[in-house]
Protein backbone atom coordinates (compact mmCIF):
# COMPACT_ATOMS: atom_id res chain seq x y z
CA UNK A 1 0.00 0.00 0.00
CA UNK A 2 1.77 3.17 -0.98
CA UNK A 3 0.30 5.25 1.81
CA UNK A 4 1.83 2.88 4.40
CA UNK A 5 4.92 1.80 2.24
CA UNK A 6 5.86 5.51 1.77
CA UNK A 7 4.79 7.32 5.01
CA UNK A 8 2.36 9.71 2.79
CA UNK A 9 -0.83 9.16 4.37
CA UNK A 10 -3.23 7.61 7.11
CA UNK A 11 -5.12 4.63 6.44
CA UNK A 12 -8.22 3.35 8.59
CA UNK A 13 -10.65 0.84 8.33
CA UNK A 14 -13.60 0.91 5.71
CA UNK A 15 -16.79 2.08 7.56
CA UNK A 16 -15.38 3.38 10.80
CA UNK A 17 -16.02 7.16 10.22
CA UNK A 18 -14.53 7.70 14.15
CA UNK A 19 -11.14 6.11 12.77
CA UNK A 20 -11.50 8.53 9.78
CA UNK A 21 -12.12 11.65 12.49
CA UNK A 22 -9.43 10.72 14.51
CA UNK A 23 -6.97 10.25 11.60
CA UNK A 24 -8.17 13.88 10.38
CA UNK A 25 -7.78 15.75 14.24
CA UNK A 26 -4.46 13.78 14.39
CA UNK A 27 -3.18 15.27 11.15
CA UNK A 28 -4.74 19.07 12.13
CA UNK A 29 -3.08 18.74 15.42
CA UNK A 30 0.35 18.15 14.25
CA UNK A 31 0.75 20.34 10.92
CA UNK A 32 4.37 19.42 10.83
CA UNK A 33 3.34 16.18 10.76
CA UNK A 34 0.79 17.09 8.22
CA UNK A 35 3.45 18.59 6.37
CA UNK A 36 6.20 15.96 6.38
CA UNK A 37 3.46 13.39 5.70
CA UNK A 38 2.54 15.87 1.77
CA UNK A 39 6.36 16.10 1.05
CA UNK A 40 6.72 12.36 0.77
CA UNK A 41 3.38 11.98 -0.58
CA UNK A 42 4.89 14.08 -3.69
CA UNK A 43 7.92 11.96 -3.79
CA UNK A 44 6.08 8.90 -3.32
CA UNK A 45 3.65 10.08 -6.36
CA UNK A 46 6.67 10.31 -9.04
CA UNK A 47 6.59 6.54 -9.57
CA UNK A 48 3.30 7.33 -10.89
CA UNK A 49 4.46 10.49 -13.54
CA UNK A 50 3.97 9.68 -17.28
CA UNK A 51 7.44 11.16 -18.02
CA UNK A 52 9.49 9.01 -15.05
CA UNK A 53 7.60 5.70 -16.99
CA UNK A 54 8.70 6.12 -20.30
CA UNK A 55 11.77 6.93 -19.16
CA UNK A 56 12.32 3.59 -17.66
CA UNK A 57 10.85 2.13 -20.21
CA UNK A 58 13.21 3.82 -22.96
CA UNK A 59 16.23 2.61 -20.61
CA UNK A 60 15.84 -0.68 -20.39
CA UNK A 61 14.99 -0.98 -24.32
CA UNK A 62 18.06 0.42 -24.65
CA UNK A 63 19.33 -1.92 -22.39
CA UNK A 64 17.90 -4.85 -23.70
CA UNK A 65 18.93 -3.59 -27.77
CA UNK A 66 22.83 -2.86 -26.22
CA UNK A 67 22.50 -6.58 -24.63
CA UNK A 68 20.92 -8.29 -27.93
CA UNK A 69 23.51 -6.39 -29.92
CA UNK A 70 26.37 -7.96 -27.76
CA UNK A 71 25.46 -11.62 -28.29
Amino acid sequence: MIARGSACGLVTAPGDPDALAGAIAALYDDPTAALEMGVRARRAAWQFDRRVAVQSYYDLFVRLVGVARAA
